[in-house]
């Protein structure tokens, strides 16, 4: 089974729903530390991962740090810590964190001083600061990285007129190395404490930032801004509200933006139980009007779950975050996937952390990108107190075997089902026939177009392995930990062999390598 490595694996279709596994866990290298909060912020991009710990003791409570981490035949490796140059005690640098490419943008959330935003640029394997950007109290609480373009949110400055925490974002430039601030914009009602900036979202020219409690202070409606580029110059596009206001809904908390699709949470949603939460979908049409779509609930449907409080979107699906989700008394948290459908967005996957524990946060942090879901839990105590970790799930078929009498061919081939980074066996019984030994055969299915056809075996560029089995002997392979090879299908049959004696082909079994 080894060249099952060497062949393009199927790319399987995208209306079909697959489950969710979890195939790794992160933690901070070379070890953990206590109450360092790993995975308070996650962000990927192109192998690379960049995971905030606000907890991290550098230059006292607080200090912060964060990690890029690359993806390597040997695990994830660390390949960089950062810190600030200016390194203070409750900065809580890596409270937001955003990574594109060879850059990465980096956040504080310090209330009781200027804020600020720091911008990473990898040097070979060194990750050397680039750029400082500083605002007023609360900048850097939000921050978004898209090719040359950065957007920094200052949620509780005071907008034009001096209304207290109506709240700010700037957006940023880079011309070579050299970066310069291009526009600061505000929502078009600045009102009292409404938090505009608290999240924000870039894709190329748009951006979402959230206003999670316009509506004043005590009513926390919510209200999300569309800001499009245009000839150079962010101009507001159009200010999104959900379909149901209601009080305390909280619309704007969190957002994202992916291939034309607009996500904004809702975490105070009180439809079917007291702060379930909710996320809506708004989509940009063939006239560039941005509708909403959808109103977005989990199955698992339970009051003060907060449904929506984190979120990411990549083209095709949304991934919903729930830390304070409690299935069966405290809070274990859980993930949920939405995957767009002829019949719209329609719930894929609810992804819980292999060995939940009550408020370690699990969904507190999410990156979503393609098949891969990272999730950060900051507060798990695991090997130490709140050191935190990042589990990444995948999306892919289960392993699984199908055999299939064929008529004229030997009932005695037998296969396990194939597994990432696991064995995989095969054997042939012998006692059945003459036969004293065996070549099993396998090819990609999908390749050919015919899965199964008896009496056939495909060689050439369909054929994955081929091997002798001597009378007795089982086929064993470890099967490489690749997940382009997840979903894979594969067709295997025998052949007979002795001296003398006509071949025979076997019964086939089909199968598909899982997680």
């Amino acid at each position: 089974m080894l060249a099952l490595s060497l062949i393009v694996p199927l790319v399987l279709p995208q209306t079909s729903a697959r489950p969710w596994t979890e195939t790794a866990i992160v933690r901070a290298q070379p070890a953990p530390a206590e109450a360092e909060l790993f995975g308070s912020a996650v962000s990927y991009d192109d192998e690379r991962l960049l995971v905030g710990a606000v907890g991290a003791r550098d230059q006292g409570n607080y200090t912060g740090a964060a990690y890029v981490l690359r993806r390597s035949t040997h695990g994830w490796e660390q390949e960089a810590r950062l810190v600030a140059s200016d390194a203070a005690a409750f900065s809580s640098f890596g409270a937001s964190v955003s990574l594109d490419g060879d850059r990465a943008l980096i956040g504080t959330t310090d209330l009781g001083s200027p804020g600020h935003a720091y911008v990473f640029r990898r040097d070979g394997d060194a990750w050397l600061e680039e750029r400082r950007f500083t605002g007023s109290n609360g900048f850097g609480a939000s921050v978004a990285l898209d090719g040359n373009t950065a957007l920094v949110g200052s949620p509780y400055v005071a907008g034009p007129g001096f209304v207290t925490g109506a709240g700010s974002a700037d957006f940023y430039e880079r011309e070579g190395n050299a970066w310069k601030l291009v526009a600061r914009v505000y929502s078009d009602r600045p009102l009292l404490h409404a938090q505009f900036g608290y999240s924000v979202a870039l894709e190329g020219d748009f951006a979402l930032i959230g206003a999670r409690l316009e509506g004043n202070f005590s009513l926390q409606l919510g209200a999300a801004y569309l800001f499009a580029r245009t000839d150079g110059t962010w101009k507001l596009v159009r200010r999104l509200v959900p379909s149901d206001p209601l009080r305390d809904k909280q619309f704007g908390w969190s957002v994202a933006l992916a291939n034309g699709v607009g996500v904004v949470g809702a975490p105070g949603d009180n439809q079917g139980a007291t702060a379930s939460g909710a996320a809506y979908v708004f989509e940009r049409d063939a006239f560039g009007a941005w509708t909403e779509t959808q109103k977005l609930k989990p199955t698992t449907v339970r009051a003060f779950a907060r449904f929506g409080l984190v979120l990411d979107a990549a083209p095709g699906r949304i991934a919903i975050g729930t830390p304070l989700m409690a299935f069966a008394g405290y809070p274990e948290g859980a993930a949920y996937v939405f995957r767009a459908t002829d019949t719209g967005w329609r719930e894929e996957a609810r992804v819980l952390a292999t060995d939940p524990e009550d408020y370690d946060g699990f969904g507190y942090a999410l990156a979503l990108a393609g098949d891969e879901l990272f999730v950060g839990t900051p507060y798990d105590d695991e090997p130490l107190d709140n050191a935190g970790y990042v589990s990444l799930f995948r999306a892919g078929a289960r392993a699984s075997t199908r055999t299939r009498t064929i008529a004229g061919n030997v009932d005695c081939y037998r296969a396990s089902a194939p597994r990432l980074g696991a064995p995989w066996t095969a054997a042939v019984d012998l006692s059945q026939s003459p036969h004293v030994a065996a070549i099993l055969v396998g090819y990609d299915a999908a390749a050919t177009g015919t899965p199964g056809r008896a009496g056939t075996l495909l060689v050439g560029g369909n054929e994955l392995f081929r091997t002798l089995l001597p009378a007795g002997t089982d086929y064993a392979q470890h099967l490489p930990d690749d997940p382009a090879l997840a979903g894979f299908e594969v067709h295997t049959q025998a052949i007979l062999l002795a001296p003398g004696v006509q071949a025979t082909f076997t019964n086939a079994v089909d199968l598909v390598v899982g997680y």
